[in-house]
């Protein structure tokens, strides 16, 4: 499962990214806790971190390619 604290300013490709779909969001405000709240639901909610590990993974193999030929 992939941690995102939210970024200012977005790109093409972090446009496309769902929160808790594609990543887990991490309070900029308040990191450390954020990221202890997302490791400990992970830990207890193994199945769940591991489908939007995945997706997140699946969105990087189908969208990227697709800009990386645009830019070449």
């Amino acid at each position: 499962m992939a941690l995102l604290i939210n970024p200012h300013y977005y790109d093409f490709f972090t446009r496309s990214l769902l929160p808790t779909i594609h990543y887990w969001p991490i309070n900029e405000n308040d990191k450390c806790k954020s990221i202890k709240f997302a490791v400990d639901c992970g830990n207890k909610n193994a199945k769940k971190a591991q489908e939007i590990g995945k997706a997140g993974t699946k969105l990087v193999q189908e969208e990227l390619p697709c800009f990386t030929l645009i830019v070449i």
